[in-house]
């Protein structure tokens, strides 16, 4: 996997042999701190996000109980 960045400038480019999820997002959080992202703000993000999930699922599963009733 190859994340890259491209300004006038510079380029940064973070090329990853990382198999697992794991492996891959832990390199992309390192490829977003050499892009000069604070740590913090890559994790409040990701926190973010798995929270909007979360809350999409469960609004879900008041329409679709069926679907979803591992959730409730």
């Amino acid at each position: 996997m190859k994340f890259t960045l491209e300004e006038e400038e510079y380029t940064v480019v973070f090329q990853s042999a990382g198999i697992t999820t794991d492996e891959i997002l832990e390199h992309f959080i390192m490829f977003m701190k050499g892009c000069g992202y604070k740590e913090d703000s890559v994790y409040d993000a990701l926190q973010e996000s798995l929270d909007e999930r979360e809350a999409l699922l469960k609004a879900a599963a008041l329409y679709d109980k069926d679907a979803c009733k591992d959730l409730v």
